[in-house]
């Protein structure tokens, strides 16, 4: 959050970011590890659920 009084939210870091798109199996390798999604630690594809967790 920028401001505890307000509701603001500050995205910082597009670094790793990649587009998905859903015809086709897309895997990552990237992300920090204790926020990293399972199907990234577990090589499988990722999807739009991946980015949610």
């Amino acid at each position: 959050m920028v401001h505890p009084a307000r509701e603001d939210i500050k995205i910082c870091d597009f670094g790793f970011a990649q587009n998905i798109t859903p015809a086709e199996l897309q895997f990552s390798q990237y992300g920090s590890p204790e926020f990293v999604s399972p199907e990234i630690i577990q090589q499988n594809p990722v999807s739009e659920a991946s980015d949610i967790w």
